[in-house]
């Protein structure tokens, strides 16, 4: 008979409390949501649809999809929320250079705490990032459910950069 010995030290797991779990996973994905919508090479990349909004005309770019749905599909959300959001708003035709200097940056973090997705949206400027909203969709949501979740954080965001864009200077 074969015994097997583990060593506890490779058994030690770190000692965490699930709250300060979720801060850090949450502090990790602003920092890298930050980090990307602030790049030289996002603003330079070709937004995947641009709107017209309080401050003027910006690009919009979808990074990721939640769980269980397709880029394409997430992308047709993002862009029938803010519509419903915004009506009238959304650009359409090509999107040629120069590319607007704001940016909508749409984020997925399908790791979050539980089973789902937290939506994650960043306004940049050319300056930095200066709005940024987030909620939770749990997996499975329908269409629906996601549209309208996709829709209140645009609302919320165009009184951000309607604030922003009535003030003469960015106060950060």
């Amino acid at each position: 008979m074969k015994s097997i010995s583990t060593s506890t030290a490779s058994q030690r797991s770190w000692p965490c409390h699930p709250a300060a779990s979720a801060q850090l996973v949450i502090l990790i994905v602003l920092f890298n949501v930050a980090a990307c919508t602030g790049s030289p090479t996002t603003l330079a990349m070709r937004p995947d649809f641009e709107i017209m909004t309080p401050a003027g005309l910006a690009g919009v770019s979808i990074r990721e999809a939640p769980y269980g749905m397709t880029d394409e599909e997430y992308s047709q959300l993002v862009r029938i929320g803010m519509e419903q959001a915004a009506p009238g708003s959304v650009k359409a035709g090509a999107i040629n250079p120069p590319f607007p200097e704001r940016r909508i940056v749409w984020h997925v973090n399908t790791a979050a705490p539980t089973p789902g997705s937290r939506l994650l949206v960043n306004v940049f400027d050319g300056t930095g990032s200066y709005a940024y909203k987030d909620s939770f969709v749990e997996n499975g949501a329908s269409a629906a459910e996601i549209t309208s979740v996709i829709e209140s954080l645009y609302r919320d965001l165009l009184a951000v950069i309607a604030a922003d864009a009535q003030a003469s200077t960015h106060v950060r």
